[in-house]
């Protein structure tokens, strides 16, 4: 899956008049989005620093979601990548989530959104400055 700018600006928005609620929603689109980074940033960890997995993370939609398992595969495949490559000196680490207990809050969402960011900058400068071996083959140069 290609990469997508991550959302990094989740708020809360006091309710109109109204009573309606005007912040972020954290729908199937953005659940998609934020898997399909991870499964993007997988692959170019791959280049980097071969010899790892993640968790599968099938796309969802409306009656899949949302289990306290889908955004613990979140969690697990941010922190494994994280822990087989490079760990941002600000990385809290993962958290764990239970059924029926509370659910991710905008502070969680642009926790994971940032993370999948620094690393996906991070893994570019890398692969940018790779040494490479210039070499001649036959009077051309490769």
């Amino acid at each position: 899956m290609a990469w997508q700018t991550p959302k990094t600006d989740w708020k809360i928005q006091p309710v109109d008049e109204n009573g309606r609620y005007n912040g972020d929603w954290f729908n199937i689109a953005d659940y998609n989005r934020i898997t399909g980074n991870i499964e993007a940033l997988h692959a170019l960890a791959q280049e980097l620093y071969p010899g790892f997995s993640i968790v599968s993370m099938p796309d969802q939609t409306v009656s899949d979601f949302p289990y306290a398992s889908i955004i613990n595969n979140i969690e697990n495949n941010l922190d494994s990548i994280v822990n087989s490559t490079w760990k941002p000196p600000d990385y809290p680490g993962k958290k764990t989530w239970y059924a029926n207990g509370s659910t991710p809050t905008v502070d969680d969402l642009n926790r994971i959104e940032g993370i999948l960011l620094t690393l996906y900058s991070a893994f570019q400068r890398q692969k940018a400055v790779r040494p490479k071996l210039s070499f001649e083959l036959k009077g051309s140069e490769f």
